[in-house]
């Protein structure tokens, strides 16, 4: 008889009507530890020691003869004190109680789980409301190691969220799961998110609710940092493709209205009248060509804002410093002279750079005409362009001794629309250096200031050069 129980594929064993052990099959023993001649309560959880009572009085009303079952749910394993989750099922058979562990995890099993995972793992008895085990690693990550820890560390925000879940896990049977995420707070005082896994494990034999869940909670808040992240820069390249898709559309309509304007300001200065004007009339008209000259250069700098920010950047071809910076100081002659301005240009004749032409024109332009209309009367302004060898890069450094910025400004004036002249005295919509910059970066190269108020201000432009340095030189 002993060899054939030995047989059954289960964890087994025989009490006497009173639940004392009297033998235990080698399965049993491997989950129990040896306790042939104790009672089966010392292997029983507290908690559940009178539900396994309740059915052992039920089985000893039943006729001789008869077989019927009843499910008690512990959590203990053998001698390690630790809390698993053992279904164990009584058989009345004849004079004797027979006790097969029906638990579909494998203790030791759930065991190196429970010590290997960096996930925090508990078993929590619903009827109850607590939690009757938790993984090691609980006391390393929350601030509290109770048996309602999660209840005590909750954020206020998500108390809601935590109780509809609790709710819902009265409708779950058997190996069904419940997420749920919520924020707890950690050892350092903190708040984390977790995203909880709960599975019920367990049910009422009587009316097959709910008994126990084992759950998991994951922390997940590096992974919803990068995701609202990733959602900013969604809402970000959205909004810049708004404004770019209003830029396109409407800069198209500015220039017919300004081409008007600045067609009609043409006929009525080529009128035979206009000699007869008193210069009052004409003041007016040069207002007029100035206000509409600055608003195609807002257009102009929104357009070409709007084409870098979508990073579409035009044909590149080698130009050459020399000539480029030679163009920039001819256009803005007119105002170098009116300022009286001394410029000097320390440049190699045949240096070259990989450039797209339109836009480092434009960039070296900004540089330069911020020189001059922030220069003093009388000042200068030096441009040294340099060989950067290691870094097979040029720089370029635009020098003035106009009336520098102050170091609280200088991390600012690359941002759009940003103006160190508050009062805006001057003229401008703070767009030249941010587009300058853009244009710098989009040329692997970049844009710095070095300043000191009342002494000037020294730009250095970074590009990458086309060829190589014994060429250039």
């Amino acid at each position: 008889m002993e060899l054939f129980l030995q047989q059954f594929s289960q964890p087994l064993a025989i009490c006497d009507i009173d639940l004392k052990i009297i033998w235990a099959n080698d399965r049993f023993l491997e989950i129990a530890g040896d306790i042939t001649g104790d009672n089966l309560s010392t292997i029983i959880a507290e908690p559940y020691q009178k539900r396994l009572f309740d059915a052992a009085d039920g089985l000893r009303h039943i006729s001789l003869g008869t077989i019927s079952s009843q499910q008690v749910y512990s959590l203990v394993h053998g001698d390690n004190e630790k809390v698993l989750p053992v279904v164990y099922e009584l058989k009345r058979i004849g004079e004797h109680i027979a006790v097969v562990i029906q638990s579909p995890i494998n203790p030791d099993s759930l065991i190196k789980l429970l010590e290997s995972t960096r996930d925090i793992i508990y078993i929590a008895d619903i009827d109850a409301g607590r939690i009757l085990y938790t993984s090691d690693n609980l006391g390393e990550i929350i601030r509290t190691t109770s048996d309602h820890f999660i209840e005590e560390c909750i954020h206020q925000d998500d108390i809601a969220t935590l109780e509809s879940k609790n709710k819902n896990l009265g409708s779950l049977k058997e190996g069904d799961v419940i997420e749920a995420q919520y924020r707890l707070r950690i050892k350092d005082g903190d708040y984390h998110w977790f995203r909880c896994y709960e599975s019920v494990f367990s049910q009422s034999a009587d009316d097959g609710n709910p008994l126990h869940v084992i759950g998991i909670l994951h922390d997940i808040t590096d992974q919803r940092t990068a995701e609202n992240q990733r959602l900013q820069m969604l809402s970000e390249e959205q909004r810049v493709n708004l404004v770019s898709d209003f830029i396109t559309n409407s800069s198209h309509e500015f220039r017919t209205i300004l081409s008007i304007i600045n067609t009609k300001l043409y006929l009525i200065r080529s009128s035979p009248d206009v000699s007869s004007w008193n210069d009052h009339l004409n003041r007016h008209l040069d207002i007029l060509e100035e206000q509409a000259k600055a608003i195609l250069k807002l257009v102009d700098s929104l357009t070409t804002m709007s084409r870098l920010d979508h990073a579409r950047s035009r044909s590149r071809a080698p130009v050459n410093i020399k000539r480029l910076l030679n163009s920039v100081i001819d256009e803005l002659s007119a105002d170098i002279r009116a300022m009286q301005i001394d410029v000097r240009i320390d440049c190699p004749e045949t240096l070259m750079i990989e450039a797209d032409h339109g836009d480092i024109l434009g960039t070296i332009y900004s540089l330069v005409d911020n020189a001059v209309r922030y220069n003093h009367i009388g000042g200068s302004i030096k441009i040294d362009v340099k060989l950067d060898l290691p870094q097979n890069a040029v720089a370029i450094q635009i020098a003035d001794t106009g009336i520098g910025i102050h170091s609280k400004d200088t991390d600012r004036i690359f941002e759009r629309f940003y103006r160190v002249d508050a009062s805006r005295t001057t003229r401008g919509f703070g767009l030249g250096l941010s587009i300058a910059r853009k244009v710098a970066e989009q040329h692997h190269g970049h844009l710095t200031v070095e300043s000191t108020p009342g002494k000037g201000s020294v730009f250095t432009l970074q590009l990458p050069i086309v060829a190589p340095p014994a060429v250039l030189m």
